[in-house]
């Protein structure tokens, strides 16, 4: 039996044994870097050193089963929720808060833009003046603008890294 068709049996046993694919996937990859890593030429050594691919994937189904029926690290349900309810007033603005940064941004940035093409527009009627203060002030505006927009997406990236930390986890896999 070659690794292809070695690693095709593990699969097939490991999607019977209901698993999730993305952790078929990672152990089929470790797998075949344990495998290939000692090269090619060595490659029936490895399958026989991980023995038949029905025991083998057994082991890797006990091991996955002990992984899900561990206890989270991380707080109950229960905690979670009373968390969540006493917790959403402050997520509810602080989310409110990003909205209005970024709509902000994007209202100096499409503000600056404007000034500046006015700016450009009087230049046959008011004179260099008058150009440079619009188009100067067109700039700054939208100078303004990008700022808040990139401060508010990263308030926001902050936000949900946050709430991942508190109320995430690792998700299982549908």
């Amino acid at each position: 039996m070659n690794m292809q068709e070695y690693l095709q049996q593990v699969e097939a046993l490991l999607q019977e044994g209901r698993m999730a694919p993305k952790d078929i996937e990672e152990a089929i990859d470790r797998c075949t870097q344990f495998i290939l890593g000692a090269g090619p030429e060595h490659e029936c050594e490895r399958l026989a050193q991980l023995g038949a691919p029905e025991k083998l994937a057994a082991e890797i189904i006990q091991d996955y089963r002990s992984r899900l029926s561990r206890p989270s690290s991380g707080a109950s349900l229960g905690w979670k929720i009373v968390l969540g309810v006493f917790l959403s007033p402050v997520i509810l603005a602080v989310y409110c808060t990003v909205f209005g940064l970024v709509l902000g941004g994007a209202v100096c940035v499409l503000a600056g833009g404007v000034a500046g093409a006015v700016g450009l527009g009087t230049l046959l009627t008011g004179g260099v003046g008058t150009l440079l203060t619009f188009v100067g002030g067109g700039c700054a505006t939208a100078g303004v603008g990008l700022l808040l927009l990139a401060f508010g997406l990263l308030f926001c990236k902050g936000c949900n890294w946050c709430m991942g930390r508190l109320f995430g986890g690792r998700r299982a896999a549908a």
